[in-house]
């Protein structure tokens, strides 16, 4: 536990969880209380967002006692429904259910939309061989995009992962950016990948967005429901883009 009279110099680094006891104002009764979640900033103002997504601020020399936490971990239904927002926001140009996996082909695309992921709890590896023979009849390679704790398998030539971040800083606005529903050839141009229009364009069930900051930038957002009764909002940008403040643009507007 780190203690002090000045919060400022005993509060750890910014995106740590924390549990903070600080004073409540002059008065107040009762005179302290405590807030749990990740530390967004220490100056000029102490900002902590909770895991119900508000942001408690005070001032930093009403800091009484700070003790960093490790992350909570993430319950395997909460990769699930992530996944299953991820799937559907690039679902190729054509999708099927099949015994719990969403099965995705699309010409020219990349794997996330030309590949079978098991999103149902239903899903199980005996439905692989059926898999093969779905890609087979479209003369295309049977991928298997598996998530963490979603199957279990023997073996597998490839295994794809997703890292579910917090959002512990805020990011930059972002004037400037434009959003439309289809990508323009200026978007084209500055995303510099070769995916057909109808692959981007495409969601299951969702609406998506591609954003531009003039030619310097661009972003594709998609937001797709899960199972668990939330709309994710999933944002793709070449590495040469301002994604982050474009992807909070996006969402504030969506």
């Amino acid at each position: 536990m780190i203690t002090g009279p000045h919060g400022l110099l005993g509060l750890p680094e910014v995106g740590t969880r924390v549990s903070v006891r600080f004073r409540r104002p002059a008065g107040s009764v009762p005179p302290l209380t405590d807030v749990v979640g990740h530390l967004l900033g220490i100056d000029p103002q102490v900002r902590v967002r909770t895991k119900a997504g508000a942001t408690v601020e005070f001032a930093p020399d009403d800091v009484v006692t700070v003790r960093s936490l490790t992350d909570v971990p993430l319950r395997t239904s909460q990769i699930r429904a992530l996944e299953h927002a991820a799937a559907l926001a690039w679902p190729g140009v054509e999708w099927q259910w099949l015994d719990g996996w969403l099965l995705r082909a699309g010409h020219g695309s990349p794997l996330r939309g030309n590949s079978a992921v098991p999103l149902d709890f239903s899903s199980a590896a005996t439905t692989i061989s059926a898999i093969i023979d779905w890609y087979a009849d479209r003369s295309r390679a049977p991928w298997l995009a598996i998530p963490e704790r979603m199957l279990t398998v023997a073996a597998a030539a490839r295994v794809e992962t997703r890292v579910i971040p917090h959002a512990t800083q805020e990011p930059p606005s972002a004037p400037g950016v434009t959003l439309a529903a289809r990508p323009d050839d200026a978007w084209l141009a500055c995303y510099a990948r070769d995916v057909p229009v109808d692959v981007l364009t495409a969601v299951a069930g969702g609406e998506v967005v591609f954003a531009s900051r003039g030619d310097a930038a661009v972003g594709r957002a998609a937001v797709t429901d899960a199972p668990d009764g939330w709309a994710y909002p999933m944002c793709t940008w070449p590495p040469n883009s301002a994604g982050m403040a474009m992807h909070r643009h996006c969402v504030q507007r969506r």
